[in-house]
Parts: structure tokens; sequence; C-alpha cells
């Protein structure tokens, strides 16, 4: 979790997200009067519903930590190292970029890791919005 030095006072709200340019990193799970502190998305046990690639279906991305995720797709979707991850939703954001895609014959599905293109241990600030 990160704690962000803007709170209650400033509008903040439990459930806002919290971006790194386009980027969704987190989102808001307590404020306080002048703080707050949210979970970062990509943190163990987070589960977060995305859009992945071209082919634009939604899947859920599971957290490992340190900006990385991985999710699961039936062999048969296309997905590629480079694709884009977006949010699901009325207004997607950027979630990440495809890193590698695991895949044996044996598997009906295959497993795309991703990451945020944002090193979460060198932020300096970020944005909350509602």
């Amino acid at each position: 979790s990160i704690v962000i030095d803007v709170g209650e006072s400033d509008g903040v709200k439990v459930g806002d997200l919290v971006l790194s340019g386009e980027f969704i990193i987190g989102d808001v799970r307590e404020v306080f009067k002048d703080y707050s502190r949210a979970t970062l998305i990509s943190a163990p046990g987070e589960i977060s519903s995305v859009r992945i690639g071209a082919s634009g279906i939604d899947t859920e991305a599971f957290g490992r930590g340190g900006g990385n995720f991985f999710a699961k797709l039936p062999k048969e979707i296309l997905v590629q190292k480079g694709d884009l991850i977006k949010s699901s939703g009325i207004k997607p954001k950027f979630f990440g970029i495809v890193e590698d895609v695991e895949l044996t014959e044996a598997d009906t599905f295959q497993t795309i890791f991703f990451r945020l293109p944002v090193n979460m241990y060198t932020l300096d600030w970020v944005e909350v919005v509602g």
C-alpha cells in the first residue's frame, strides 16, 4: 500500500482511483483528514477486471506484487507481447503491457504475464481521481 498526502479535506473518497500518468496503480481504501491509504492493484491477492489487447476480451487479472500481474485466457485468443491491457468499463484506463505469454500444447488456457510500465518503487507523485 501507499500513503498519499491528500485526504478528506481535499475531497478524496474511498474507492477513488490512484493513477501514475495514464495508468491505474491502485485505489483508495482508507481516508483520513489530511492523508489517505491506497492499495496497489498489483498487490498479491488483488483481483481486477481487465480488457486484453486487440481481442478486447474481458478477464480477471491477479496481482503478483511490484507492478506485475497474470491472467488466463483460452489459448485460441491471440495475445502478443507488447499488447496493451486496459481496465474494463465505460471509461477504460491503461492497466499494463503484456510481457510474456506462456502456452503449451497440453494446456487449454494460456497464461498472460503483464506489468505496469511504472516503477512502483520510484514514484514521486500520483493523481487521485473520483
